[in-house]
């Protein structure tokens, strides 16, 4: 019987003039593409031109093929009610009104005007709205199981999240941070408890909040500056799994840019890349760097710096325990690439 098959397949190959390597393989985990924004603002007006930062990040999102968008809070900065369905509008307007859109709540928000927006999004995306009941909430969504937390820390939360072993990935996001996860002069405005329990979920970490564009190095023992949170491994090659994770800032979604700050930062020894008005550091290796008293206010620091979003490719290639991931503004630089492994599945 296996011969008689085996000599069909073959015949069927010679007819069509195909050669072996063209024969489909079993198909692997599905690729899904998710681009990660913050700090947005909106276009007030809602006009077909693409004339706010945040309606070009929107196009940089749809013209780079991503599947979902997710938005670390901070979206208009407006606290009127009626704000929230002109934001959407934007989105709609721009991706289109199935597209699948996820948002934490941030400290320039009115989570009860934007709750009801996202909840019919998951509708939409085939979910239940009931999913959100706060402004903190946990879904499963693209083969990525994700934890959504609001404008505080609950590391009991992100663990209930991720207490269900399986291969999915695992993504934690929020808006806050504390002061050593981002390159600006935010305080400790979340816990590192929270952080750890990302960790030990091997869940990667996404935050907004700074207005710039941040990553680390793998982190292994998060809350530990004297060891440097457990910096381990290349710049370019991320691992998560138990106990192992990373932590992005991805805040130029529309705002406005921000300074590195030289004085406060200049010790931490985590970072990865570093994107900032005055310092551009690309995958360990400085580009320009210039602190705020050796600057000009007339020249330009780091040439082209401007808006853009974070785009993380997962099961790349069809590979469940592989991501590729990028950043790229909305002028079209790339200015950070990095992979992501999973170091452990995720399974007892």
């Amino acid at each position: 019987m296996y011969k008689v098959r085996f000599m069909l397949l073959l015949t069927m190959v010679m007819l069509l003039g195909v050669s072996w390597a063209q024969v489909p393989e079993k198909p692997g985990a599905q690729p899904f593409k998710v681009a990660f924004i913050g700090d947005t603002g909106y276009d007030p007006h809602d006009t077909p031109a693409l004339d706010s930062n945040f309606e070009q990040v929107l196009d940089r999102v749809r013209s780079e093929g991503a599947h979902l968008l997710a938005i670390a809070g901070d979206f208009s900065y407006e606290e009127e009610r009626n704000v929230a369905r002109v934001y959407f509008s934007n989105i709609n307007r721009i991706l289109g009104e199935h597209f699948p859109v996820l948002g934490a709540d941030g400290n320039h928000d009115e989570w009860a005007h934007y709750q009801p927006f996202f909840q019919a999004r998951l509708e939409r995306m085939g979910l239940k709205r009931t999913l959100i009941a706060g402004d903190e909430y946990g879904l499963r969504f693209g083969g990525i199981q994700w934890a959504v937390l609001g404008e505080r820390g609950n590391a009991a939360f992100v663990r209930t999240q991720f207490a269900h072993a399986d291969e999915a990935w695992r993504v934690c996001m929020w808006h806050k941070n504390m002061h050593d996860m981002q390159t600006g002069d935010k305080e400790d405005d979340m816990d590192w408890a929270t952080y750890r329990a990302c960790q030990e979920a091997g869940a990667l970490i996404v935050t907004g909040n700074e207005h710039s564009y941040a990553r680390t190095m793998t982190l292994t023992d998060l809350g530990n500056r004297a060891a440097g949170h457990g910096v381990t491994g290349p710049a370019d090659r991320l691992e998560v799994g138990p106990g192992r994770t990373f932590v992005v800032v991805s805040g130029l979604g529309g705002k406005s840019l921000r300074d590195y700050e030289c004085d406060e930062h200049d010790d931490d020894t985590w970072w990865a890349t570093v994107y900032t008005s005055n310092y551009y550091l690309k995958a360990g290796t400085t580009v320009v760097k210039r602190c705020a008293e050796e600057s000009n206010d007339n020249v330009e620091i780091v040439q082209g710096y401007t808006y853009g979003a974070l785009f993380i490719t997962f099961n790349a290639g069809g590979d469940s325990n592989r991501a590729e991931a990028y950043f790229k503004t909305i002028n079209g630089e790339t200015i950070d690439t990095f992979l992501i492994v999973k170091s452990e599945a995720f399974v007892p």
